[in-house]
């Protein structure tokens, strides 16, 4: 499978930095807690991505994953894999899990992502055995699946969990940050982001109840340059 280009993802963020203020694609993410969504009313709301929970830690993939998978990119959405790390059972098993929930990122599909969170998970474990434990399987999966993941994150974890080590910069990062402002604050080592989850309790046309809004700060073509080829 052809990598991603590195080169084409630099040149996607200086891209959106020439974007003006409030310039923004939407987007949501889900997972089976939103069950049965109808994608194409998602998509005549003028979303353009929605990213989808694939599997979580070591035994859990999402049941509604293919399906969701499968029929948003019907409905002609750009859509995206995620992971729930569980850093207790954080190793090789936790990183096929989500390998073979996804089996590969398609032509067209947003790089995967790995979403940080859940504090208490993280009690005990040293600093240092957290940065390994996350780096580990970024380049797992980097080198598996033959894309480079996006770290979702909030600043508080970015900085409690994650102690903002430098390391991960290289990474795109998916920002949790819930606010009615025009742009996130972001936690170091990150001065970009990729995507904003803005609000935890959003509403939107084919999703009942809530879920997660995004945005990405660029245009269709923009976001076209982070998708495999």
């Amino acid at each position: 499978m052809k990598k991603t280009s590195i080169k084409n993802l630099k040149t996607a963020k200086r891209s959106k930095k020439k974007k003006m203020l409030g310039q923004f694609l939407t987007g949501i993410d889900v997972s089976s807690f939103q069950r049965t969504v109808d994608w194409q009313k998602v998509a005549a709301t003028g979303a353009k991505f929605a990213y989808i929970k694939a599997s979580e830690g070591v035994t859990i993939k999402d049941s509604y994953f293919a399906a969701n998978r499968k029929a948003a990119k019907a409905a002609g959405l750009i859509v995206g894999a995620y992971h729930l790390f569980r850093p207790k059972t954080a190793g090789v098993a936790e990183i096929n899990n989500f390998v073979s929930a996804v089996g590969k990122v398609e032509s067209g599909e947003l790089p995967p992502v790995l979403d940080v969170e859940v504090p208490e998970d993280w009690k005990n474990i040293p600093v240092a055995a957290r940065i390994k434990l996350v780096s580990d399987w970024l380049a797992a999966v980097e080198i598996q699946l033959g894309v480079r993941p996006i770290v979702y994150v909030n600043n508080s974890d970015a900085q409690g969990l994650l102690n903002h080590d430098p390391s991960f910069a290289k990474y795109l990062l998916w920002i949790a940050y819930y606010s009615t402002a025009s742009q996130p604050v972001l936690p170091p080592p990150w001065k970009d982001w990729t995507f904003w989850q803005h609000t935890g309790v959003g509403t939107i046309s084919g999703v009942r109840g809530n879920c997660d809004l995004d945005r990405f700060p660029g245009t269709l073509a923009d976001l076209m340059k982070l998708v495999q080829p």
